[in-house]
C-alpha cells in the first residue's frame, strides 16, 4: 500500500497513487492522511465498503474511493486534464438508496 497516498476524510477513503501525473483534491472536506496499523486495516476497509474507481476523461484512472455512508452523494469535478476535486453532499430524505 505504500504507492498510494491514502486520506481518511469520515466517510469515505481516497486513494491517490504516488507515481502519476495526477492529483486528487479533496474539496472542503477534512481529511487526514491514513497511517495503517496492521494489514488487517485494509482488509477491513474493503470488506466493509467495497472499493470503486475514480475515472477522468479518456478513461483515465485518477485512483480508488471507498465510502461506508448510503446517504452520502461523492462528487467529482473536473479541475482540468490531471486532477479531480472529489466532494460529499447528503442525499435529500427519501432519496433512492436511503435505508
Amino acid at each position: 500500500m505504500a504507492d498510494f497516498d491514502i486520506f481518511d476524510c469520515r466517510a469515505l477513503s481516497v486513494f491517490d497513487p504516488k507515481n502519476d501525473d495526477k492529483t486528487i483534491e479533496m474539496g472542503d472536506m477534512r481529511c487526514r492522511p491514513f497511517v495503517q496499523q496492521t494489514k488487517n486495516d485494509f482488509v477491513e476497509i474493503f470488506q466493509v465498503t467495497g472499493i470503486r474507481s475514480i475515472v477522468g476523461p479518456d478513461d483515465q484512472v485518477f485512483g480508488f474511493i471507498t465510502w461506508a455512508y448510503q446517504r452520502v452523494y461523492v462528487n467529482a469535478e473536473l479541475v482540468d486534464a490531471k486532477t479531480i476535486r472529489i466532494s460529499l453532499s447528503r442525499k435529500p430524505g427519501g432519496a433512492p438508496g436511503r435505508r
